[in-house]
Order: C-alpha cells, then sequence, then structure tokens
C-alpha cells in the first residue's frame, strides 16, 4: 500500500520517485525565515544543517515548527506515515556550494518500504541560485544501504551526467517530496541570497525506522526516532562512539551493495535508452 493519498499522486512518486506540491502560504513561510534569522550559524559554507552544531533543544524547537507548519500538508498528503526528522537544509551563494548527486540515508528496509524527503525551499528556486536536480527514476535502480559511514555515491555534475539530470524549479513554498534513494542534488548557488529550504523526513508508521552501521565484521542495524540525530549522532560524529542505540539484527557487510560510479553510469545508460526510445514512448503513453 502506498503512503499517498491521491493514486495518481502515488503512482508519480513510484514512477519518477518524486513529485511537486504546494505546501505552505506566506505566513508559514515567514515563520520558519524568521526562526532560522534567529539561529543562523556564523560561517555557513556550502550546505548546513542545525542538526551539525546546534544544541538538542534548539534542533526540537526548530523541528515542532516545521512540524507545525507542514501539519496541514501532511493530513492532507499522506496516509498512516510517521515523521522521522526536521531542519532547515541551506545553501550558502557562492561558487562551492553545490552538493554533489548522491542517495540520501536509508532509513527504512527499502525492499520493504519506501521512505522519503519534503524539501521546500523559502523563496523561489532555479538553477541559478540552486534548485534540486535530480535523476528520475534512480530511486529503482539500487538496493545499497547509506549512513553515517556507509556512503553514498557522489556524482559531481561532469558532463557525462549531464544527460540524466534534470532540474526542478519550484516557488517559494512548494515542496519537492523525493524519494531517500533517488539520486539528487544541487548545482552552486550563484544569486547574492543563501537558499533557506526545510526538510522532514516521512516513513509509513508500521516501517522500523533505522540507521545502519559498519562495523569490522558485520553491518548493525539500529532503531531510531528523531532524537538520534541529536544525541547519538554528535557523539558518534566527533567520538566515534555509539551511546544510546537500540541494536535490532546484525548484518553481513555484504549488505552494503556499494554503487561504483561505473556500476551508475552503466545503469544509467540502460535506463536513459529504454526510457527515450520507442518502449519508453508507448510506456509514457499509456502510463506505464
Amino acid at each position: 500500500m502506498g503512503i499517498f493519498k491521491d493514486k495518481a499522486i502515488q503512482q508519480e512518486f513510484d514512477t519518477n520517485g518524486f513529485v511537486c506540491l504546494p505546501a505552505l502560504n506566506a505566513e508559514q513561510i515567514e515563520e520558519i525565515t524568521r526562526l532560522y534569522s534567529e539561529v543562523k550559524p556564523k560561517s555557513q559554507p556550502g550546505i548546513y544543517s542545525n542538526v551539525q552544531d546546534q544544541p538538542k533543544e534548539l534542533n526540537r524547537k526548530i523541528a515542532d515548527t516545521i512540524k507545525s507548519a507542514f501539519s496541514e500538508f501532511i493530513v492532507t498528503h499522506f496516509q498512516d506515515v510517521e515523521i522521522a526528522g526536521c531542519s532547515y537544509l541551506v545553501k550558502q551563494s557562492g561558487e562551492g556550494s553545490q552538493s554533489e548527486m548522491h542517495q540520501d540515508y536509508t532509513l527504512v528496509e527499502e525492499d520493504k518500504f519506501t521512505s522519503l524527503s519534503i524539501w521546500c525551499p523559502m523563496r523561489d528556486v532555479d538553477e541559478t541560485n540552486g534548485c534540486l536536480q535530480v535523476i528520475k527514476g534512480s530511486h529503482n535502480w539500487f538496493s545499497a544501504l547509506r549512513s553515517a559511514n556507509i556512503s553514498s555515491l557522489y556524482l559531481g555534475f561532469e558532463e557525462q551526467l549531464t544527460p540524466y539530470l534534470i532540474p526542478v524549479p519550484v516557488r517559494a513554498g512548494t515542496a519537492v517530496l523525493y524519494a531517500h534513494n533517488l539520486f539528487h542534488g544541487s548545482k552552486p548557488n550563484l544569486s547574492d541570497e543563501i537558499r533557506i529550504a526545510s526538510t522532514i523526513s516521512i516513513a509509513p508508521k508500521h516501517a522500523k525506522l533505522s540507521h545502519f552501521f559498519k562495523q569490522e565484521d558485520h553491518i548493525l542495524q539500529v532503531e531510531i526516532d528523531e532524537d538520534f540525530y541529536y544525541t547519538t549522532m554528535p557523539v558518534y560524529r566527533s567520538e566515534g562512539r555509539l551511546v544510546d542505540i537500540k541494536p535490532i539484527q546484525k548484518l553481513p557487510l555484504t549488505s552494503v551493495n556499494e554503487v561504483s560510479k561505473e556500476k551508475f553510469y552503466e545503469t544509467a545508460k540502460v535506463k536513459h535508452k529504454t526510457s527515450s526510445g520507442p518502449l519508453g514512448y508507448f510506456k509514457r503513453l499509456f502510463g506505464k
């Protein structure tokens, strides 16, 4: 069963790995932007999220503000889901502010469930100031784990990647909802203003929220909640220790299923040819 109430939206998401929907009004945009102006760091090169350096209490306040702003949107469009985390995702202006194409952390057992991010900018975005770029359908290509110490494949914006990129310009308050295993990123913000966006992670209620830590001879799957990113992750990043975790199971190292650059381009070439050739034409024509 899907997580969207609207079957057409669910079908579009299942096929492409993302959908765009109006989410916030002007008042809600102002509320989220105003709070960010109170907590922004002194220096924020590249991409910044408040969970990187803000205290737990402030991160919770930010999460509560974002949840409140999106509450009606979530009730309107989703069924049987839970929120797994909220934060700001801010892009500084200037060269070096790009986010290479990648997949987000694995949040659920993706062979059974789908988790996604609601990414919503507080100002209009296009290719000049760092709108999202996606690779349509790439959420269905691989089954690789991604985590704090199991890296996603990262792809720079090289010429070889260009045929597969789709820019997603949207107006302020319009959300891009994308699967966590969809390859996505953004080019540099070349405007004079930072790009403020909010993100919310969504997962089915009946899925066990998880994180996967690579150990010497196994993968440790642990159960997580929203506090995991405010308590466990800061200690792990600074000291390499795991605190306040709830182990679920040990998995073999082969579960990682690492995606190489060569494997990515081999797959992309086949998928792109299929979607752009005669077979792809009839699939698009009949909605298959």
